[in-house]
């Protein structure tokens, strides 16, 4: 009953053995997931964002899940399942509040730059909740730290359904200090017509433009054209997925503000990323 629910064009949904055992992981996993949730498994790990010199500009927040026997989880492991069960306003406090304990040790080592921030995911169900602003500042108030300190990112295709309430959403955040970027850019339906209407700072290009591009001018098209666009609406340009040194040499010719991706760093827990920092 609950899969023909979920997908609306289907009508008619058999069972079987496959279905069952979709079932038996998901209710395990949710069980896993409120008992991590409870136990502060949850954590930040964090990938730096530079300029074209090489200088520290931000860092990205990616949530992971240190799990007591399989180690290290991944966010495609649980984030679908957290978003079935309703998890994700409690796993985006736990991220937010071990950021703004990392942006305070950063602080107290004279380590955080006025125009440093850390970018932190949401998901869809967050963008149609009208209490994430009020949320979001709570926590931020608990450690007297400013919403400018903070790049939210949303993906693309979060932008498909109800624009209005999402543009009325960020729209409120960007009001509130926070700044906005569209992580994965490219891979979704892009629309200028949203485009224009939307309050947003930042595009990301996404990895996927980066692993083709070269010194051969057609690898080039998608990149100059998303650059061209940010450009045309004011939007600055973080390129991720950075792995070879003849992929920065190219970006280093094109208008971008930074650059993310292995080749500088992999993503860190927090203190591997203070110790980066100060290296840095």
């Amino acid at each position: 009953m609950y899969e023909a629910k979920k997908t609306p064009h289907k009508k008619i949904c058999f069972h079987n053995d496959v279905l069952q055992e979709s079932i038996d992981h998901r209710l395990r996993v949710e069980g896993e997931i409120n008992d991590a949730l409870e136990h502060f498994a949850f954590h930040a790990h964090y990938q730096p964002q530079v300029d074209l010199n090489g200088k520290l500009i931000a860092a990205e927040a990616l949530i992971r899940w240190h799990h007591p026997e399989r180690g290290l989880i991944y966010p495609n492991d649980f984030i679908p399942v957290a978003e079935r069960m309703g998890a994700m306003d409690k796993m985006q406090e736990a991220m937010l509040t071990e950021a703004c304990e990392t942006l305070c040790q950063l602080k107290r080592l004279d380590l955080l730059k006025d125009n440093f921030r850390i970018s932190v995911n949401i998901c869809p169900s967050q963008l149609k909740s009208n209490t994430l602003p009020m949320n979001l500042i709570r926590t931020l108030e608990h450690y007297e730290l400013s919403p400018g300190y903070f790049m939210l990112e949303i993906t693309e295709g979060m932008l498909i359904e109800d624009l209005e309430q999402t543009v009325s959403i960020l729209d409120e955040l960007r009001q509130k200090g926070f700044k906005i970027s569209i992580d994965d850019f490219g891979t979704g339906y892009s629309s200028l017509s949203y485009l224009n209407s939307l309050p947003v700072n930042e595009i990301k290009i996404d990895k996927s433009f980066i692993s083709t591009l070269s010194d051969e001018p057609s690898t080039h098209g998608v990149i100059d054209t998303v650059i061209a666009l940010s450009k045309h609406f004011h939007f600055e340009v973080i390129a991720e997925g950075i792995e070879q040194p003849t992929q920065l040499e190219v970006l280093r010719k094109k208008d971008v503000k930074g650059v993310q991706g292995y080749l500088f760093a992999k993503p860190m827990n927090q203190s591997d990323f203070i110790n980066w920092v100060k290296a840095a």
